[in-house]
C-alpha cells in the first residue's frame, strides 16, 4: 500500500508519500480500498501536535469510503466487493456490555482509524468487518466521506433524543459539522435556527434549512432569545461560556456539545436545576447507527458541501482547512495507485 504519512520526527508538519506493507486481514477483519477520504479537524491538529501513533508513522484519515477487496477468516465473501464507508473507530472488544449492547463506540478498549490504526489518507485500510458499514446506492461516495465522522457527530444526538416535527432547534456554528446538523435538522421535521460568528453565512444557513439566523457577536439579540428551544448543538469551537446558550433552552431542553472549545467552557449548575436543563455530549455513533444514518442521508437528500483535492495535494488542503477556507468539507480522491 502507498500511504500520505507524518513520519516521527517530522519536523516540517507537512506529510509525505510512503510505501508501506499490507498485513492481510485478521479474522473478522476487511481489506478496503480507498476511493475517497474526508479531512476533520482532529486530522489537523494530530498533525499540527505531532502526534506519535503507536506503530509506525501517523497516517491521518477517518471519513474513508471503498471497497471491499479482501476479507478475514469468518468474514462472508459476500461482502468482497461492497462499497463501504469507514468512520474514526475500526474496531472494538466485542465482548463488553456496551458493544453487547450494540453500542460499540462506548467500547473502552476501542481502536481509532486514524491512531490506533493507520488512516485513510492511504490505498488501503485494514479494519473489523463491522466497522465497514454498506453504503446505500444512492449515496456518491466523495459526497459520503463526510458523513462518517462529521454527519454521525451530529446525526446521533438527534436520534437518541427522537427529535420531531414540531419541536425547535438551533445549531452553533454553521462550518463542517453546523452545515449537516441544519440539514438533518429540516430532515427530522424541525424548526431550526443558526447562530455564527461569521455574518456572510447567513444564505447558506437559510439554505441548509435554518429559519432564522442570528450573529453570536450580537449580544443583545442573543439575550432577547429565552426559554425557546427543545434541543441545541453546539459545533463550534469559539463557544466556552455557555450561560447564554442554557438561559434559550425551554424547560428540560437538551444542549448537546460536539465541537471542543478552544478553553475550558463554563456555565452556572443553577441554570440547569430550575427548569430541568441538560447538557451533554456526544461523539460518534455505533455501526448500526451510522448504517441507520446513511440511509437518512440517502432518503432525505442530506448532502454535505465538499471541496474535492487529490490525495497527492493533502498537504495543500490541509492548510486551507487550517486558514477556515474550507466551506464546508475538504474531501481526498485517490491518486495514490
Amino acid at each position: 500500500m502507498n500511504a500520505f504519512a507524518l513520519a516521527a520526527g517530522h519536523e516540517t508538519g507537512l506529510l509525505a508519500p510512503i510505501p508501506l506493507d499490507l498485513d492481510d486481514p485478521r479474522e473478522g477483519e476487511v481489506i478496503v480500498r480507498v476511493f475517497h477520504c474526508g479531512l476533520c479537524r482532529s486530522d489537523l491538529g494530530r498533525i499540527e501536535s505531532r502526534f506519535v501513533a503507536k506503530n509506525g508513522p501517523v497516517i491521518p484519515g477517518h471519513e474513508v469510503i471503498g471497497e471491499i477487496v479482501q476479507v478475514g477468516r469468518g468474514v462472508p465473501n459476500s461482502r468482497l466487493g461492497t462499497r463501504v464507508g469507514v468512520g474514526w473507530q475500526s474496531a472494538s472488544c466485542g465482548k463488553c456490555e456496551w458493544c453487547l449492547a450494540e453500542e460499540e463506540h462506548l467500547c473502552g478498549a476501542q481502536e481509532e482509524t486514524c491512531v490506533e490504526r493507520p488512516g485513510g489518507f492511504a490505498t488501503h485500510v485494514r479494519v473489523q468487518s463491522r466497522f465497514a458499514v454498506a453504503l446505500p446506492d444512492r449515496l456518491d461516495s466523495a459526497h459520503a466521506a463526510p458523513l462518517l465522522c462529521a454527519g454521525i457527530t451530529v446525526y446521533s444526538p438527534m436520534a437518541r433524543r427522537n427529535l420531531h416535527a414540531g419541536m425547535r432547534a438551533a445549531v452553533i456554528g454553521v462550518g463542517g459539522l453546523g452545515h449537516l446538523a441544519l440539514q438533518f435538522l429540516r430532515a427530522f421535521g424541525c424548526e431550526a435556527d443558526a447562530f455564527s460568528t461569521t455574518n456572510s453565512k447567513e444564505a447558506d444557513a437559510k439554505r441548509f434549512g435554518a429559519a432564522g439566523f442570528f450573529s453570536l457577536r450580537d449580544e443583545l439579540a442573543a439575550r432577547r432569545i429565552r426559554s425557546t428551544y427543545d434541543f441545541m448543538i453546539c459545533a463550534s469551537p469559539a463557544v466556552n461560556e455557555l450561560n447564554g446558550l442554557i438561559r434559550m433552552l425551554r424547560p428540560r431542553g437538551i444542549l448537546c456539545l460536539t465541537g471542543l472549545p478552544k478553553t475550558p467552557a463554563t456555565f452556572d449548575v443553577e441554570r440547569l436545576i430550575g427548569y430541568q436543563k441538560s447538557i451533554e455530549g456526544s461523539p460518534i455513533g455505533s455501526p448500526g447507527r451510522i448504517a441507520e444514518m446513511l440511509r437518512f442521508a440517502a432518503e432525505r437528500d442530506v448532502q454535505p458541501v465538499v471541496e474535492m483535492f487529490p490525495m497527492t495535494e493533502a498537504n495543500r488542503a490541509l492548510e486551507k482547512l487550517g486558514k477556515n477556507q474550507v466551506r464546508y468539507r475538504a474531501v481526498l480522491s485517490q491518486n495514490l495507485i
